[in-house]
């Protein structure tokens, strides 16, 4: 019996200790900060238009992944580089993408720094007038 108590402390004790070390781990790794986001300077306009279509497709959320691709396969190659910055900032300050989508369908508030006319034509583009089909993403190269 003593065998069978001893047993069962120790899987208990082992079980509390890797809640717990998982209940710590997690905690300092939630205190880390975000790295801080720079724009690129002196980035040739081409370049930065190759580089936002590729974030704007690459989000690491499907949503995002449908709406900014779609948007950028439209809006990209019509944007000067004042826009383009705008936009750069856009889709890649915001601390999580779920704000960003959030915006961009009008459930939170935007905040003052992006407030501008790339987000209203963003918020444009998701209210979809015209009914579009947008369940996948468009080809990087027109077919």
């Amino acid at each position: 019996m003593n065998l069978l108590r001893t047993c069962y402390l120790t899987t208990r004790l082992s079980h509390s200790f890797i809640h717990s070390f998982i209940r710590q781990t997690h905690i300092e790794a939630s205190t880390e900060q975000s790295p801080i986001w720079i724009q690129p300077k002196n980035e040739p306009i081409e370049t930065k238009r190759r580089r936002l279509l590729y974030q704007s497709r690459k989000r690491g959320m499907l949503e995002n992944d449908l709406l900014l691709s779609n948007f950028a396969s439209i809006y990209l190659s019509k944007l000067n580089e004042y826009d383009l910055d705008l936009y750069d900032k856009l889709i890649n300050t915001p601390s999580n993408d779920w704000d960003l989508y959030y915006m961009a369908i009008g459930r939170i508030d935007i905040p003052e720094e992006y407030q501008h006319h790339i987000m209203d034509l963003l918020k444009n583009f998701v209210k979809n007038e015209q009914k579009q089909t947008r369940h996948r993403q468009p080809n990087v190269v027109p077919v």
